[in-house]
Formats: C-alpha cells, structure tokens, sequence
C-alpha cells in the first residue's frame, strides 16, 4: 500500500511540474506591445540577495555567488523548444554582445532541455553568455515563475530590480514572455545606473 501511495504522490508531483512549465509564454505579440510603462523600473524591497544554486551545461553545481553581488545580472530562464524563447535570442544575442562590455552578466537556465540541446543550441544561435541546466525549483519559488521565458535582472549589489511587467499590467520582480530589443536595452540602461 505505501509503494502505491507513493507512486501516486510522485505522479502529482511530476504532473505538477510540468503543468508548471507547460505555459511556454503565450502569444509574443501580446508580450512585446509597448506601454508608457514598458521600461519602468525600480529597486525590489527585498532585501535578499538573489542566491541559488544550478547545474552547468558540464553537470558541475554553481553557485549565484559566482556573479551576483559583483556586477550587474541578467538571469533568462528559458528553453530551446519554447517558440517565444526562440523570439527574443536575436534581441539578447544583440544585447549581450554591447552590454557584456559594460560589464552586464548573462545568465540562461535551460528548463525541460538536455545540456546536449542547450550546447548545441547556443552554438547555433551565437549565445556566448553562460548556460546552466534547471535542476530545482529555488527560482520558481522565489520569484514566482509562472512560464518561459522569464527574465530577471539584479543590480551590482545583488538586489533584484523591479520591471514593468505587461502580462500582470504592475511592476514584478521577473519579466514574463518574450522581449523586444528596445524593450530589453531600456531595462539594460536602467541595471547599470542601479
């Protein structure tokens, strides 16, 4: 009976999950409407300093400490076979490339995708910045992470910087779908004067 009641608990679970992620984040157009709004930003409340951990692409755990608290962060959770992920790499692909010599950090964490498809991906597309593989729900939790792609920018002193957020029309502390050029360097300008 107990080998049963944990088949089932783990099956919720699993389901769970996945339902989690199913949402690959909606309808792009949507998402890259521009609003007065669009690039308002401010300072989280919260006190925390974003920390995790994470796997890389080579299965080695890293630790958020690495980059947060030393420089300006962009954290891009996504995946390779999200369609509105694949919408905005030409934007961050662009961006990375300017901001990365500003001193600005990538970082993307592949979600329900092998570190072979990641690498391979990135490759093809030309994302230089660091990859890891999502291996635990201490970002879904923290930030609340409803879809991908979801974006996350943190100041040089490790403190997360609110955005305007057109799919809850209200200031967040991640960005949910996918982002146009205009709309990420803005966001860009206003992390370096953080």
């Amino acid at each position: 009976m107990k080998t049963m009641t944990n088949k089932i608990l783990t099956l919720i679970a699993v389901l769970s999950f996945t339902y989690f992620f199913v949402s690959c984040g909606g309808n792009t157009q949507s998402q890259q409407s521009k609003t007065n709004d669009s690039n308002k930003v401010e300072q989280s409340v919260n006190p925390d300093i974003v920390s995790f951990t994470v796997k890389d692409t080579k299965g080695t755990i890293r630790n958020s400490s690495e980059w947060i608290g030393k420089q300006p962060v962009v954290i891009n959770i996504w995946g390779t076979w999200c369609p509105p992920c694949r919408a905005e790499i030409p934007a961050f692909v662009k961006a990375y490339e300017i901001y990365k010599k500003k001193g600005v950090e990538f970082i993307g964490i592949a979600v329900k995708d092998t570190p072979e498809k990641v690498i391979a991906f990135s490759e093809q597309n030309n994302m230089k910045w660091q990859m890891m593989m999502f291996s635990s729900d201490e970002l879904v939790k923290r930030f609340k992470i409803q879809s991908v792609p979801t974006t996350i920018f943190v100041d040089r002193t490790g403190k997360v910087m609110k955005v305007f957020n057109p799919r809850t029309n209200s200031m967040t502390e991640s960005f949910s779908g996918a982002m146009h050029y205009e709309q990420f360097t803005g966001y860009l300008d206003s992390l370096l004067t953080l």
